[in-house]
């Protein structure tokens, strides 16, 4: 199988080379970065370092689709700016394919938080509980499917928020996510800046409210 890993970007010059030189590590095919108009230095990064870069409209389920449709990989891996694969992350999916449906090929990576201190790896277990029970996987995990899948669903909704959780919601009724140990490293920044304890709190008020039938542009305005 070969690997196409898409990352949508929007000025990340701070992470963004060490989230593509992971990508490399792992064995990408190619890598393809999104970028939704950044004032910074990303764009020039990414060129640097060998990635094709795509300019687009801002918004993460638009790059995310610009990306796939230039892709030429069997299966694409959905990576945030700020997300490391782990160097075994693509092997182990070559590793479960063949066990898998093939209109069911879909799944994601355990997390690992850089930072210590129990409450993070709390998080990272909750994190991975909610990808293997409920089947909703967050773009941090680096969401991964194979093109025949992603084209068969319509790929992402174009929307300001919430992406992830709505293509896994049209996924998981196929099969649940393939859960792999990865590990994808994330630095946690969100949590570092509002807190864990409130940072916690808001995603779940706003899922809550995504599934009471708030639509995704609204909940935007709250992110």
């Amino acid at each position: 199988m070969k690997f196409s890993i898409v990352i949508p970007t929007l000025n990340e010059c701070v992470l963004i080379e060490s989230t593509i030189s992971s990508c490399q590590a792992a064995g990408a095919n190619e890598i393809i970065v999104c970028d939704g108009g950044s004032s910074d230095a990303t764009v020039s990064i990414a060129e640097g370092l060998g990635c094709r870069v795509i300019d687009t409209e801002p918004g993460r389920g638009r790059q995310l689709n610009a990306g796939a449709a230039a892709a030429k990989g069997d299966i694409l891996v959905f990576v945030h700016a700020d997300t490391q694969l782990g160097p075994a992350c693509l092997n182990q999916i070559n590793a479960c394919l063949p066990q898998l449906d093939p209109m069911a090929q879909w799944g994601c990576f355990r997390q690992q938080i850089r930072l210590a201190g129990r409450r993070y790896r709390w998080l990272e277990s909750g994190n991975a509980w909610r990808a293997s029970k409920r089947g909703y996987v967050y773009g941090d995990q680096a969401l991964w499917i194979h093109r025949n899948l992603y084209e068969d669903v319509g790929g992402f909704a174009e929307v300001p928020l919430m992406e992830d959780v709505l293509i896994s919601e049209i996924l998981r009724k196929r099969k649940p996510p393939v859960l792999l140990p990865g590990p994808v490293s994330i630095p946690g920044r969100h949590w570092e800046k509002r807190g864990v304890v409130r940072t916690t709190i808001r995603n779940w008020i706003l899922f809550l409210r995504y599934q009471l039938g708030t639509q995704p542009t609204d909940l935007a305005k709250h992110y």
